[in-house]
């Protein structure tokens, strides 16, 4: 094959790449983008007209005051919050112990904790809901957090220890010699050198948390009530789909706002997690 024909097709398998590629993304962002137009609005254009003559922001007033879905945002701000924050610590300690200490079935162990990541959190929700009732701990925002911290836990720890057992051991024996202890170590050295993995398995467990709906609605009622389930709660038989999609729209700002701040470290974290020296 010729050069020009070798370049020809590559340049072709370019453009039909980026066609692909173009169209995934459109076909992806095109429900978002109709929401967005259908929050600004005005009633009587929603039904009739593709694009409004005039936008309107009143949508937007009449959620913000509504109390029940800023308590909404507080409880999903706080459950999300705490979770990844439980992930992160849990993780990375158990991630640490399964790289970095030698104990009989350490391998199983570790097997075991990402098998149970093969497992739909779906079919543990009438188990889990028994276990609450039983408790008295249904409409408790810790309790969904600790769920959702256990579902997350099998990916945080199988992402951190490939990044931990990716760590040359010289670095750390180095550390050791120099005087530090095994906490120490982690703390100094394994924490900045898996910042990337951290930043990812937060990221997750956050949107996880942030977006989670059956066990939200299953385990809440009123005072724990997450933003997804009030997003559904306007679901009835007569839907302001203005009010509806507003609430999509600014549930969806913090998980944006945030992906995109970290993509680096997710690129970064989900590529360097899976090279294993």
């Amino acid at each position: 094959m010729s050069v020009p024909s070798m370049i020809k097709q590559k340049n072709k398998a370019l453009i039909i790449s980026y066609i692909i590629a173009i169209v995934s993304i459109a076909f992806f962002l095109y429900p978002i983008f109709q929401f967005l137009l259908t929050s600004v609005k005005p009633t009587k254009d929603l039904l009739w007209s593709i694009w409004p003559e005039n936008f309107t922001h009143v949508n937007y007033q009449e959620v913000l005051k509504s109390s029940s879905f800023r308590e909404a945002i507080l409880n999903s701000i706080i459950i999300s919050s705490f979770a990844t924050l439980m992930v992160v610590i849990i993780g990375v300690l158990a991630s640490y112990a399964l790289s970095s200490f030698k104990f009989k079935k350490r391998e199983n162990i570790a097997f075991f904790i990402l098998s149970l990541y093969i497992l739909p959190p779906i079919v543990t929700l009438i188990p889990v809901w028994h276990i609450a009732r039983g408790l008295g701990v249904l409409d408790q925002k810790w309790f969904l957090s600790l769920v959702y911290t256990f579902f997350n836990l099998p990916f945080t720890v199988w992402l951190l220890r490939n990044f931990i057992i990716s760590i040359p051991k010289e670095i750390e024996e180095a550390a050791l010699v120099d005087g530090c202890t095994k906490l120490n170590s982690l703390y100094k050295v394994i924490l900045p050198l898996i910042s990337p993995g951290i930043a990812v398995a937060a990221i997750f467990a956050f949107i996880f948390s942030w977006n989670e709906f059956p066990f939200a609605v299953v385990l809440t009622e009123t005072l724990s009530r997450t933003m997804p389930v009030e997003i559904i709660s306007q679901v009835s038989y007569f839907i302001e789909w203005g009010k509806l999609s507003s609430m999509t729209i600014i549930s969806i700002i913090p998980v944006l706002v945030l992906s995109l701040f970290l993509q680096r470290y997710i690129v970064m974290g989900l590529t360097l997690g899976a090279v294993k020296e």
